[in-house]
């Protein structure tokens, strides 16, 4: 299981490859799992494709049947933008079929989309080439740097 990286607003796309093909379709059970993420409010729809991206089905339930003949599948968990500063978050997807009941996993990483800005627009008089100082701030409970 791959380990991909977004910007929020954007889709985590998990590769999940299996160790090599079959003459029959193979069921692998996919669990995605919050991290720093949570599931539902980071996250939103989630899908897979079996042929490279090409076609996506809305993942409902847990298992993916791999048509016979195909290595690998994608899991893609698309993402929410939301109006927090909190840092990257990270989700887990992980895989496992009836005979490797050992699941794999992958950590999915998403990146703040959005970040503070700050704009001082008052110059009080002030002339060009001379200098202002201004105090500004953030407001109380405005940034989480993700340790909360």
């Amino acid at each position: 299981v791959s380990s991909p990286s977004v910007s929020e607003g954007g889709n985590l796309d998990f590769t999940v490859s299996l160790s090599n093909t079959s003459t029959t379709p193979t069921a692998v059970t996919v669990t995605p799992s919050s991290g720093t993420a949570t599931l539902g409010t980071d996250t939103s729809t989630q899908q897979y494709s079996t042929d490279g991206g090409a076609s996506w089905t809305t993942l409902s339930g847990s298992v993916v049947n791999v048509p016979a003949g195909v290595s690998s599948f994608i899991v893609r968990v698309a993402t929410v933008v939301d109006s927090t500063v909190e840092g990257s978050e990270t989700i887990t997807l992980s895989a496992a079929t009836a005979r490797n009941t050992a699941a794999v996993t992958g950590t999915g990483t998403i990146s703040d989309g959005v970040l503070p800005t700050i704009t001082i627009t008052d110059t009080n008089g002030v002339e060009p080439g001379q200098t202002s100082v201004k105090e500004a701030g953030l407001a109380s409970g405005s940034l989480n740097d993700g340790s909360n």
